[in-house]
């Protein structure tokens, strides 16, 4: 089974989270707020 056949060619990227207590999951949220992002891959956190 391939995790990464979707029914369009976006890429999967995954990204770790790194240390709640530091600036990561800040960078991430907003990372995941843009839309061109959203729009060219699968994100996975």
């Amino acid at each position: 089974m391939d995790i990464t056949a979707h029914a369009d060619d976006r890429p999967v990227i995954a990204l770790a989270m790194g240390d709640p207590a530091g600036i990561s999951p800040e960078l991430t949220a907003s990372l995941l707020a843009l839309e061109d992002i959203a729009a060219k891959a699968h994100i996975i956190v």
